[in-house]
């Protein structure tokens, strides 16, 4: 196997194991504990990083975008969290790492989205909602308004993984430095 094949699989297990850390520690009232394995998966992924500030420029905007629209999602009344170790009313930590973990996703395994942006806004508007529903069930989050939440998270996952895929393309990571010469 190729060392770009292992890359790839262990970036998509790594945001997969980093999701399910981060929500069931808010589920079960660990949320900070979620979120610091996380961050270390972050860490992880940024060892491996051949342009380290690049692929941060990324996982940060990331996390304010989703920290944003989290917290819009939480003012309007249409979900809460048990907890935030940031105060009522924001997004819990975990949550904004888990956009974080996303991002980290966005130059690797989910590269191909860049490629096919459009293809970007159906991905986003379907997992976006299927993976808050999944933290429900999990009970890391409460639906209050299950209507309003799934109409804004179907338009906001839409709109953010194709806008989050083309930002991949100027904080790109893994690109060689030809790359940013086009």
């Amino acid at each position: 196997m190729t060392p770009e094949r292992w890359t790839w699989i262990l970036n998509f297990a790594g945001f997969q194991v980093g999701w399910f850390a981060c929500v069931l520690g808010g589920a079960y009232d660990l949320g900070t504990a979620g979120a610091c394995a996380g961050l270390l998966l972050l860490l992880a992924h940024l060892a491996k990083t051949p342009n380290r500030t690049a692929e941060l420029k990324l996982i940060l905007c990331a996390g304010l975008l989703g920290t944003l629209f989290d917290i819009a999602l939480i003012q309007i009344g249409a979900m809460r969290f048990q907890s935030s170790a940031l105060g009522a009313g924001f997004a819990p930590e975990w949550m904004i790492v888990l956009w974080m973990l996303f991002a980290a996703t966005l130059n690797v395994s989910l590269d191909w989205l860049r490629r096919k942006l459009w293809l970007g806004t159906v991905a986003g508007a379907i997992s976006g909602p299927l993976a808050y529903l999944a933290g429900e069930r999990l009970g890391a989050m409460e639906v209050i308004d299950r209507q309003t939440l799934l109409l804004l998270l179907i338009v906001g996952w839409g709109t953010a993984v194709p806008l989050l895929a083309h930002l991949s393309t100027r904080f790109n990571g893994f690109a060689t430095p030809a790359v940013y010469l086009k």
